[in-house]
């Protein structure tokens, strides 16, 4: 490790960045171009690249039966407390290491999955109506569900899955038992629903996908990721996002494990895997009760 900061601080000096060559060679950073020029930070054209990137990114795994894009007039339940919750789509190293003392109001220019289905639906007819838990009085007066289930913010120590300390397991459903139960009561209320996952990595997420018409893996979108997955939803814009990363079919199967099952079978979803509206792919029931101690 010190040889590594030895080696940053080294080139640092050779550029003038700091050190007794600091002063002559480089301006202060009060003293450059864009010091104190505040009409860029949230620039709009700022955040058009971003909510960019959060479609570019945004991977499909599931469409059954298109249940996807929403339809313009179509009245759509958002449930699950990541849904408008913006600490989720952050994660960590955002303004705090961990991203466990952020809060809402510390974003107050981005936007939730809810916030925006609201405004968009509002704009074509339809409407969209947020319920965390998922429970409303009747729900025959709804024509699709959007369930947002998340990871709690983490980085580094916080989010490692190899502290023996921890479950090493890659379950999604067993760190956030209430989501999932939010899910379970919408599949039977009869509504077809859409899943979204935010995440900083690939988790084991069979029985969310088992339960779901169409399921996203959105990772972590930042700011303008309500946006960004709006315009998947309702069909603005086609998915073009594919895996980084071959996605775990059993709760134990980290990069560090070997991918090969007993039963010769390899991971769910291959690298380069992903789903758009022109190619669709129907996804058997997926096995849900694998015993293994991670």
């Amino acid at each position: 490790f010190n040889n590594a900061v030895r080696r940053v601080l080294r080139t640092k000096m050779r550029l003038g960045l700091m050190g007794p060559r600091a002063r002559t060679t480089r301006q202060r950073p009060s003293e450059r171009k864009y010091a104190g020029r505040t009409e860029y930070f949230n620039n709009k054209k700022h955040r058009q690249v971003a909510r960019e990137a959060v479609r570019k990114s945004v991977v499909l795994l599931k469409n059954h039966r298109k249940a996807l894009p929403i339809k313009p007039q179509m009245r759509v339940l958002v449930a699950g407390p990541a849904a408008n919750d913006k600490t989720k789509m952050m994660g960590g190293w955002t303004l705090d290491l961990f991203g466990q003392n952020i809060e809402q109001a510390d974003f107050p220019q981005a936007t939730t999955v809810f916030e925006a289905l609201r405004r968009e639906m509002k704009k074509r007819g339809g409407s969209a109506t947020f319920s965390e838990t998922g429970w409303v009085k009747d729900y025959s007066e709804y024509d699709l569900a959007v369930f947002v289930t998340g990871e709690e913010p983490y980085a580094e120590i916080k989010g490692d899955l190899a502290d023996p300390e921890k479950s090493r397991s890659l379950d999604h459903g067993t760190r956030h038992v209430a989501d999932f139960e939010t899910l379970d009561m919408l599949q039977k209320s009869k509504l077809p629903t859409v899943t979204i996952l935010l995440s900083g990595r690939p988790l084991y997420v069979n029985k969310y996908i088992n339960k779901s018409h169409a399921f996203m893996a959105a990772w972590l979108p930042g700011s303008e990721g309500g946006n960004g997955i709006a315009d998947l939803l309702l069909g603005d814009f086609d998915f073009s996002g594919t895996l980084s990363f071959p996605w775990p079919r059993h709760p134990c199967q980290t990069l560090s494990q070997p991918w090969a099952l007993p039963d010769g079978q390899t991971h769910l979803f291959p690298l380069g895997y992903g789903l758009d509206y022109k190619h669709n792919k129907t996804i058997p029931q997926l096995p849900e009760n694998w015993v293994f101690e991670c």
